[in-house]
């Protein structure tokens, strides 16, 4: 019958390509190379022939070193030398005759005629010895990093020395020390880091994950019931029988007929005797719960150093290794019941088996791994590469199930069928019986919580029989109160994808060969080696698949699982039966084979029992703590109870929660930060308290000093009970008490407040004492007054509690000694009547005034007097009384009648001064009538002003006033004048200074020649930053009062950088005062001045002009710098002229000759100068003096004339002189 595709070739070819996963994983397991020598001795000689008909020699086992080795990586040797494959035939010799010929392909099918029959070519070669490695160094190099493992030995070394491991079983401290003894071994034999690195690795995996511990006293478990109470003694399960095409039994569960009964012997998982796996330590992984009552970090160290899974099939995942160890010759397939561990299934009794494949040296795996069909079209065999679709990292891979063939067609099949050469249905490749599968047990990581197990592994074929595959069937078995349980089971069909709840299939695709198949035209019956050789020409090249199972829940109780990969249909394997050599079918790599279990259960229940204890402490673990982290810490609690009652999570979120919550956890006991703050905070608060005793101005030292010893007391005994507190709340306590114990300190300050009464009352004393209006009475009489209010005040302060009682009774205190206020009225009355006694002496000498006018007088200051004492008495302060004192005296003084006929002379002077200046007015020639009429209008006026003054004074000296300001007034207008320039008169020469240097107020007044009674007001400076004539203002304030602004000249001259500087800047600053003399005319001034000042009520008024006009034309020309010699001479010989005119008229010499007999014809000029002043003040001296002594004339006269000297006198001083402008210009 012809074998037929579920596609055409074409869709065959243009199949998705799946990618391979070639990713290969490290493995914990290694062997040594002490492990290697070992069993090098013990197997010597012991390998046996692949086939039964070829016998190995002792000379070929001696010559095969291979036999001997065993790589690092394998994990652990077998504890057994290989056996025999059984179960192999020798195949019948083909037909020499048969004959093949080429013809175009065919659809692939198994011929319903009979193939032709190998001649020559025997069941079975010998196979080649593996290719034997390099022997080991016997010196590691010298660079090699030992120091990570040698520290790991020794550890372990102190550990068993020291008995840590007591707790442990026998069994697993025994394998501990094997995998120490290996290591130790590794650091001498060891020829690169790589094997030191798989040294360490094995021997942490024992130590840390390997070790179990000693069974504790048993407890009798509960049995679990799965009868639901049913009898089923003498019942058989319906689902037990094995189906007729494969090796496995239908997922029956508590149906199948084999519970209850007596397990299979031959099978090791279900005798309860597992095989062996201390040289298997991924498999082995058990977590070692830590006891009941463990404390907090015991359980977050165990939770800290989960994984978040466990492998536990690590052992297979180094193919290569653990194929070297079986000894299969490159290109040969080796019949086998065990590989890393896992082991073949037996069924009814007898061992099972499978195969390992090695690769060619060409690189490729054998014809048997790939699918050979006959063609009887043809007459020839295709081998169909493309059909070969497995991961092919490794140079070995694993088959689970054989097709039978003509070359071993004795062999049984499941189905117990005879084979037929030809004749079978399209589809059929049946599988012979013994190739069960493989399966693993391995621990569960904890009994006390269960896992969930992955099983994933990569997937593929070997051929295709019309569409139909090899397929897989994956279990997962437990062995619960003796009884088998499965757990998983399903099948699928690598070249399809799905994914489900149970499982997710990465489909296997055929490869993309062209040609698809590879043939031996010329030789009709093809051996192995030209079949292999051709194979490598074109190399299979299709991509195998993955397959992964869902999570598989193992229960809590379970303390083991088994895991097992089989056939799951027996009768079709999807390779052909016609085939001179053997055909191997569902294909299996340790690459990438991963059982795994998450440890999520054990990491939540951790957490839990870390939660638990927690809580249960949490009001010890919390009795030092701050707020802020007691409060952080019942949060992150409430987070942890919330991620435990959430469902499904992960082990790495339990053990990042777990460490937030330890760092909490952690972080809880703040008792030094607790007391150091509460002790920070009494010392603080006494601190304070001394700062505020100390600025409390209120206390004296002393109650200062007395203060602060308390306040310390009270820090020193709380800081003592804050270090004795046993927890949070007894610190807080003993702060609150010792902070509240410093605040509580507070003095009350009566000393300060004692001296300031003390001191008030001093101070009364003395203010009494000193106050001249008191009398002696009055003062003692207040002394005492006060006095007592002190006393008061100092009981009242040693009574009072408080310091605001302190400062109220103080400031009563000093308050009443203050108010103490005597007011003396005797010297008060004293000094009226001293006041009145005086002015009636005074009135009674009175010459001028008659009898009746006396007793008028004194009647007036007697009433005076009494209204004064009378206002005395009355007064209440002292400044009543010295106001009423003040006031009598005044009024007393203000009694001095004048006499009727003192003012009748008044007047008449007024009058007769008032026709002799309209007189002068009415004759002036150098005035317009209009002129004339308004100086006399003025004049008349003056003089009215001048008679209602003298009628309304009161007393001679106001009569005599009004006369005086008379005169003066009518002098000024007697005709119209000009301001005299004052500097002209008190100016003396200029100021020199040198350009930058500062002027100072004394060298502008050196310069100045000024009369008494003239007051300096301010002097304005120039700046000397620029050379030049400048001007220094000074303003003055003369003796009547009126205020005048004179200029002195300032010269800014050039800095001189030679020798005798001093000298040469003032020759050269006074160059002009040098060249001309005006010390003649200086002396000839004075004398005018002195003239004018005594003569000139004598002039008529035409000499008063004359002289007026000379005097100020002279001193024109003596304050001009630039004046010349000639012009200084015709000055002085003016003056002389004019005083030789007046001379007949005067009783004086001659200017010339009075100046003569006074001073040298030329005089220096600080001489004249000195000269200058010091008459002019003489002259106002005695103009001032004749004004003065007016009143006391007694006629007049004799007071109109001195008042015309004393203005004429000032007119010439130039206070009021004036001249009109036209005689100016003129």
């Amino acid at each position: 019958m012809g074998k037929n595709h579920s596609m055409s070739r074409v869709e065959r070819s243009q199949r998705e390509k799946v990618t391979r996963y070639s990713v290969r994983k490290v493995s914990f397991g290694a062997a040594s190379v002490a492990v290697a020598a070992f069993f090098m001795f013990l197997g010597n000689g012991a390998v046996y022939a692949a086939e039964p008909n070829v016998t190995a020699t002792g000379s070929a086992l001696a010559a095969t070193p291979a036999n001997n080795q065993l790589d690092e990586n394998s994990g652990a040797s077998d504890s057994t030398v290989p056996k025999a494959q059984a179960g192999t035939t020798t195949p019948t010799p083909v037909d020499a005759s048969s004959t093949s010929v080429e013809s175009a392909p065919a659809s692939k099918v198994q011929d319903e005629t009979p193939a032709p029959t190998p001649v020559a070519e025997s069941a079975s070669v010998t196979p080649a010895p593996a290719s034997a490695t390099e022997k080991a160094e016997e010196k590691a190099t010298s660079d090699l990093d030992k120091k990570q493992l040698e520290d790991y030995v020794a550890e372990i070394d102190a550990k068993l020395a020291s008995g840590s491991y007591a707790t442990k079983t026998d069994e697993s401290v025994a394998t501990l020390k094997e995998h120490l003894e290996l290591a130790k071994l590794a650091l001498t034999t060891a020829t690169s880091q790589d094997e030191l690195t798989k040294a360490y690795r094995r021997l942490f995996m024992t130590a840390s994950s390997g070790l179990r511990s000693k069974p504790k006293a048993q407890v009798e478990s509960p049995k679990l019931d799965t009868t639901e109470g049913k009898a089923t003694v003498g019942k058989k399960a319906n689902n037990t029988e094995k189906a007729a095409d494969t090796n496995s039994i239908a997922n029956s569960g508590s149906r199948d007929e084999r519970s209850g009964k007596a397990l299979d012997k031959n099978n090791p998982f279900r005798t309860g005797t597992t095989p062996s796996t201390t040289d298997d330590t991924s498999a082995t992984q058990v977590f070692d719960n830590p006891v009941e009552g463990a404390d907090v970090k015991t359980l977050s160290n165990k939770l800290e150093s989960l994984p978040e899974t466990i492998q536990n099939n690590e052992k297979i995942q180094n193919m290569d290794e653990l194929g070297n160890a079986k000894n299969v010759a490159k290109g040969q397939v080796l019949e086998i019941d065990e590989f890393g561990g896992w082991n073949a299934v037996g069924a009814d009794g007898k061992p099972g088996k499978f195969a390992i494949a090695r690769k060619t040296d060409k690189g490729v795996f054998p014809i048997e791994t790939v699918n050979t069909v006959w063609n009887s079209g043809r007459k020839i065999y295709q081998t169909w590469v493309l059909e070969q679709s497995f991961d092919r990292t490794s140079d070995y891979m694993l088959f689970l199930s054989k097709v039978r063939t003509k070359a071993d067609k004795e062999e049984e099949t499941f189905d117990g069928s005879k084979y037929v050469h030809t004749g079978e249905p399209g589809n059929i490749a049946r599988g012979v019986k013994g190739f069960n599968g493989i399966q693993k047990t391995f621990k569960a990581y904890s009994k006390e919580h269960g896992s969930k197990v992955v099983v994933s592994f990569k997937t593929g074929y070997t051929g295709d029989i019309e569409g139909t595959k090899a397929q897989y069937k994956v279990e997962v078995i437990i062995n619960r109160n003796g009884k088998e349980e499965k757990l998983y089971d399903q099948t699928f069909k690598p070249q399809e994808a799905q994914q489900n709840d149970e499982m997710t299939v990465v489909k296997a695709s055929d490869g993309k060969n062209s040609p698809q198949f590879i043939t031996t035209p010329d030789t009709p019956s093809p051996t192995k080696e030209d079949l292999d050789a051709k194979i490598a020409n074109n190399k299979p090249n299709g991509t195998g698949g993955t397959f992964t199972s869902k999570e598989i829940e193992i229960p809590k109780g379970v303390t083991e699982y088994t895991v097992r990969i089989s056939s799951a249909d027996n009768q079709h394997l999807g390779m052909g039966y016609q085939s001179v050599h053997r055909h191997y079918a569902l294909p299996l790599t340790g690459s990438d084979f991963s059982i795994k279990q998450d440890t999520k259960n054990v990491a939540k229940d951790l957490l839990q029992r870390i939660y638990n204890r927690l809580v249960e402490q949490k009001s010890e673990d919390t009795k030092w703590s701050t707020p802020e982290t007691k409060g952080a810490y019942e949060t992150k609690l409430t987070e942890i109870d919330n991620l435990l009652n959430s469902g499904i999570n992960t082990t790495s979120n339990y053990k990042e929660s777990a460490k937030s919550l330890i760092e909490k956890y952690n972080s809880l006991n703040n008792r030094e930060e607790i007391v150091a703050a509460a002790k920070a905070a009494v010392a603080a608060a006494l601190a304070a308290k001394e700062k505020a005793i100390e600025g409390n101005s209120k206390l004296s030292e002393a109650e200062k000093t007395a203060a602060k010893a308390e306040a310390k007391k009270a820090a020193d005994d709380a800081t003592k009970a804050i270090e004795a507190a046993n927890d949070q709340d007894g610190v807080d306590a003993q702060e609150t008490a010792g902070t509240g114990a410093v605040a509580a300190v507070n003095p009350v300050g009566k000393d300060n407040a004692k001296a300031a009464v003390a001191a008030a009352l001093a101070a009364k004393e003395k203010a009494i004492e000193g106050n001249s209006k008191l009398s002696e009475a009055e003062k003692t009489a207040a002394k005492a007054e006060a006095k007592k209010a002190a006393d008061d005040a100092t009981k009242a302060i040693e009574a009072a509690n408080d310091q605001d009682g302190v400062d109220a009774q103080e400031t009563a205190g000093t308050g009443a000694v203050a108010a103490v206020n005597p007011v003396g009225k005797d010297n008060a009355k004293a000094a009226v009547a001293a006041a009145l006694a005086a002015k009636e002496k005074a009135i009674e000498g009175n010459s001028k005034l008659s009898e009746a006018e006396k007793t008028a007088a004194k009647a007036q200051v007697v009433a005076e007097a009494k209204k004064a004492i009378e206002a005395i008495e009355k007064a209440t302060t002292e400044a009543d009384v010295e106001a009423a004192k003040e006031a009598g005296k005044a009024e007393i003084a203000k009694v001095a009648p004048a006499t009727t006929d003192y003012k009748a002379k008044a007047k008449a002077e007024v009058e007769a001064e008032l026709a002799k200046k309209l007189a002068e007015l009415e004759n002036a020639t150098d005035l317009t009538e209009a002129e004339k009429a308004a100086a006399k209008a003025q004049v008349v006026n003056k003089a009215k002003e001048a008679i209602e003054a003298i009628q309304k004074a009161a007393t001679e000296a106001d009569v005599d006033q009004a006369i005086r300001n008379f005169v003066y007034r009518i002098s000024a207008v007697i005709r119209e004048q000009e301001e005299y320039d004052l500097s002209k008169l008190f100016v003396n020469g200029s100021v020199i200074v040198k350009q930058g240097e500062s002027l100072t107020d004394k060298d502008i007044l050196a310069k100045l020649s000024l009369p008494n009674g003239v007051e300096i007001v301010k002097v304005e400076k120039p700046t000397t930053s620029a050379l030049g004539r400048l001007v220094a203002k000074v303003t003055l304030k003369l003796s009547d009062g009126s205020v005048e602004e004179i200029n002195v000249p300032v010269e800014v001259v050039a800095p001189q950088n030679h020798g005798n500087e001093g000298n040469g800047a003032n020759n050269g600053a006074n160059n002009t005062e040098a060249k001309v003399n005006k010390a003649k005319l200086e002396g000839a001034i004075h004398q005018l001045d002195e003239l004018l000042l005594k003569e000139s009520a004598k002039f008529d008024a035409e000499t008063a002009k004359e002289a007026n006009a000379l005097s100020a034309d002279a001193k024109k020309v003596f304050a001009n710098a630039d004046a010349s010699q000639a012009e200084v001479d015709a000055m002085v010989k003016r003056i002389e002229d004019f005083m030789a005119k007046v001379a007949s008229s005067t009783d004086h010499a001659t200017p010339a000759n009075d100046q003569a007999a006074q001073t040298p014809a030329v005089a220096p000029a600080t001489t004249q100068a000195a000269a200058n002043a010091g008459q002019t003040a003489s002259a106002q001296a005695n103009a001032r003096k004749a004004a003065k002594e007016l009143p006391n004339t007694g006629t007049a006269d004799s007071t109109v004339a001195m008042v015309a000297a004393a203005a004429s006198a000032l007119l010439g001083l130039g206070l009021a002189g004036r001249r009109r402008k036209e005689d100016e210009e003129a």
